[in-house]
């Protein structure tokens, strides 16, 4: 982002304050295809209206709460990857095994016995 030299340190930081800010509304909106983590981006979405009211209203504490915000937003992405790096390894685990039950069963079929009836 570019800002022109006229704009004091105050200034830019009002204005790197509200475009964090709107990268949080829309991280926020990109984990909201993941249905595991429904209960969080809901309150994150409620954050976002918090920070959006403090920026108007008291920028130091919107700063805090931006700090927050990132954690939270950070662990949601930690948990989509972990619950993504399950579904891809688990599948095909679990493929494999049943490949291997059937490979099993196939090579270890009991044959019937064969009845040797011995003359006396």
């Amino acid at each position: 982002m570019r800002v022109s030299p006229s704009l004091d340190s105050d200034d830019q930081w009002q204005i790197a304050l509200r475009n964090q800010i709107e990268e949080i509304a829309r991280r926020n909106s990109g984990h909201k295809k993941y249905a595991q983590v429904e209960d969080r981006t809901k309150e994150m979405d409620d954050i976002v209206i918090r920070l959006r009211e403090l920026y108007s209203t008291n920028r130091t504490e919107a700063a805090r709460l931006h700090v927050q915000a990132l954690s939270i937003l950070d662990e949601t992405d930690r948990l989509i990857a972990a619950t993504m790096l399950d579904a891809t390894h688990i599948k095909p685990y679990m493929n494999a095994i049943g490949n291997a039950r059937k490979n099993c069963q196939n090579s270890n079929k009991i044959m019937p016995e064969k009845t040797v009836s011995t003359v006396h």
